[in-house]
Protein backbone atom coordinates (compact mmCIF):
# COMPACT_ATOMS: atom_id res chain seq x y z
CA UNK A 1 0.00 0.00 0.00
CA UNK A 2 1.77 3.12 -0.95
CA UNK A 3 0.93 6.47 0.27
CA UNK A 4 1.95 10.04 -1.94
CA UNK A 5 5.24 11.85 0.03
CA UNK A 6 2.96 14.78 1.99
CA UNK A 7 5.58 17.02 3.18
CA UNK A 8 4.08 20.20 4.28
CA UNK A 9 6.15 23.87 5.42
CA UNK A 10 5.67 26.03 8.39
CA UNK A 11 5.91 29.92 6.91
CA UNK A 12 6.84 32.12 10.09
CA UNK A 13 5.21 35.31 9.14
CA UNK A 14 5.21 38.80 11.58
CA UNK A 15 2.38 40.48 11.65
CA UNK A 16 2.58 44.56 12.57
CA UNK A 17 0.18 46.09 13.65
CA UNK A 18 -1.04 49.44 12.94
CA UNK A 19 -2.73 52.15 14.38
CA UNK A 20 -6.13 51.51 12.62
CA UNK A 21 -5.70 47.50 13.50
CA UNK A 22 -6.09 48.41 17.28
CA UNK A 23 -9.43 49.77 16.91
CA UNK A 24 -11.12 50.74 20.60
CA UNK A 25 -7.43 50.33 21.92
CA UNK A 26 -5.42 52.84 19.67
CA UNK A 27 -6.23 56.04 21.59
CA UNK A 28 -5.05 54.32 24.98
CA UNK A 29 -1.94 52.89 22.75
CA UNK A 30 -1.07 56.17 21.09
CA UNK A 31 -1.34 58.05 25.17
CA UNK A 32 0.95 55.30 26.53
CA UNK A 33 3.49 55.36 23.78
CA UNK A 34 3.56 59.13 23.93
CA UNK A 35 4.04 59.36 27.45
CA UNK A 36 7.22 56.55 27.06
CA UNK A 37 8.76 58.13 23.72
CA UNK A 38 7.40 60.88 22.97
CA UNK A 39 5.48 62.30 20.15
CA UNK A 40 8.50 62.20 18.22
CA UNK A 41 8.85 58.32 19.08
CA UNK A 42 5.15 57.75 18.58
CA UNK A 43 5.27 59.08 14.73
CA UNK A 44 8.30 57.27 14.54
CA UNK A 45 6.93 54.11 15.41
CA UNK A 46 3.79 54.68 13.06
CA UNK A 47 5.94 55.50 10.12
CA UNK A 48 8.01 52.50 10.79
CA UNK A 49 4.49 50.30 11.41
CA UNK A 50 3.52 51.36 7.49
CA UNK A 51 6.76 50.77 6.30
CA UNK A 52 7.25 47.02 7.37
CA UNK A 53 3.18 46.35 6.57
CA UNK A 54 3.83 47.63 2.74
CA UNK A 55 7.45 45.75 2.69
CA UNK A 56 5.67 42.67 4.30
CA UNK A 57 2.57 42.94 1.44
CA UNK A 58 5.28 43.28 -1.30
CA UNK A 59 6.80 40.76 -0.60
CA UNK A 60 4.12 37.79 0.10
CA UNK A 61 2.15 39.30 -3.07
CA UNK A 62 3.95 36.97 -5.66
CA UNK A 63 3.27 34.06 -3.05
CA UNK A 64 -0.14 32.02 -3.68
CA UNK A 65 -1.26 29.70 -1.14
CA UNK A 66 -3.89 27.07 -2.19
CA UNK A 67 -7.62 28.87 -1.64
CA UNK A 68 -5.70 31.89 0.10
CA UNK A 69 -4.62 34.91 -1.15
CA UNK A 70 -3.02 38.24 0.25
CA UNK A 71 -5.71 41.16 0.31
CA UNK A 72 -4.82 45.14 1.02
CA UNK A 73 -7.47 46.71 2.96
CA UNK A 74 -7.33 50.50 2.11
CA UNK A 75 -9.56 51.19 5.41
CA UNK A 76 -6.94 50.28 7.80
CA UNK A 77 -3.51 49.94 5.17
CA UNK A 78 -3.03 46.47 7.15
CA UNK A 79 -2.47 43.34 5.04
CA UNK A 80 -4.94 40.26 5.64
CA UNK A 81 -5.20 37.06 4.57
CA UNK A 82 -8.42 36.35 2.54
CA UNK A 83 -10.17 32.87 1.29
CA UNK A 84 -11.39 33.13 -2.23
Amino acid sequence: MGSADKTRTLLHIPIVHTEADMGALHDSIRQMTIRKLGREGWERKVKTAHRLSDCSMSYWKGWRFAGWSPVRSARTRSSVWGSR
